[in-house]
């Protein structure tokens, strides 16, 4: 799956958690910690952790535009994010700020990053600290080679985030769009023009608009700001599919076989299933077949015994 806009708000562990093979591609992603539960920021797998044999696929996945905010330089325990298990991600134009520990890389994922599979480019860290006292943004050598590497064009730079909040009073909730003078507005690397991804030559989550607020939890909560709120550029709403109308099924004996007829929409997909008892287990009879807006005939082969049928439709 491919995904665009996504908000993660006061997870009690990781805030974006990836394994099994995961190859999508990723823009606008915004996460916020609390400063009192709290994992990694992101805690991405190639495989189930535990696993570690190097099967394929390998978790070959990107991320454009995030916008990572830790629990809070006074708190402990959150980190930034870990990368194992195998792990090939290629990152790149995001931010990661306020969090207590740094990135961590181990060496099945860093082997990614040696041979040039996974990257992690043109991203902002800032300010990391555990009650206070600042840390290292690697963790280990393998993530400080990743991230300070010249070629790489990490920055260690303030994003000048508007404001920082995980509280709602009015007179501070959070504004995640960067200030006038922030390096994130400028970028020398831009998101593809794929069909996918939205061509955005800065780097973080916002820009000028600010997204995430007026739906979700954080609206709700009085968590975000109103401020700056709209649509952003190149944006297209989601498809509202209309829910299918359940069909309704003509059931005839053609020889050998049992013919089952109905009228079917564009748009949704038809199964037919059967049971021996009503209250028994329903198995697949055959594939799932999409909706021409006609009616369709689906044949199943009958055994002259007592046969229930139904078709879902999604």
């Amino acid at each position: 799956v491919n995904t665009k806009y996504m908000a993660s708000f006061f997870s009690d562990d990781d805030n974006f958690d990836i394994d099994m093979g995961y190859r999508g591609k990723n823009q606008f992603w915004f996460a916020l910690q609390s400063p009192d539960k709290k994992d990694n920021g992101g805690e991405w797998n190639g495989e189930p952790n535990g696993i570690g044999i190097g099967n394929t696929p390998a978790g070959n996945f990107e991320i454009y535009n995030a916008t990572y905010i830790g629990a809070g330089t006074n708190s402990t325990g959150a980190r930034a994010l870990i990368s194992r298990v195998y792990a090939a991600p290629k990152v790149f134009n995001s931010i990661f700020t306020e969090f207590n520990t740094g990135v961590n890389i181990d060496a099945t994922s860093g082997a990614q990053f040696t041979n040039g599979v996974a990257k992690f480019q043109n991203n902002i860290l800032w300010n990391f600290a555990t009650n206070g006292i600042a840390t290292p943004y690697g963790q280990n050598a393998t993530a400080e080679w990743v991230l300070t590497n010249a070629l790489n064009g990490n920055l260690f730079v303030d994003p000048l985030l508007t404001r920082i909040s995980r509280t709602n009073m009015p007179a501070y909730m959070l504004d995640p769009r960067p200030r006038a003078g922030s390096p994130a507005l400028v970028s020398e690397l831009s998101a593809p023009n794929d069909g996918f991804y939205t061509p955005a030559a800065y780097k973080g989550a916002f820009k000028d608009v600010n997204w995430a607020s007026e739906w979700g939890f954080a609206a709700e909560s009085g968590l975000i700001t109103a401020e700056g709120a709209g649509v952003p550029s190149g944006f297209i709403a989601p498809a509202v599919l209309t829910p299918a109308t359940p069909p309704v099924l003509s059931i005839l004996r053609n020889g050998a076989n049992v013919e089952v007829s109905f009228g079917t929409q564009t748009g949704h997909k038809y199964q037919l299933k059967s049971a021996v008892t009503i209250m028994g287990a329903w198995t697949h009879a055959g594939e799932a077949v999409k909706g021409t807006g006609a009616s369709i005939t689906l044949s199943l082969p009958s055994s002259g015994a007592e046969l229930y049928l139904r078709v879902i439709a999604e």
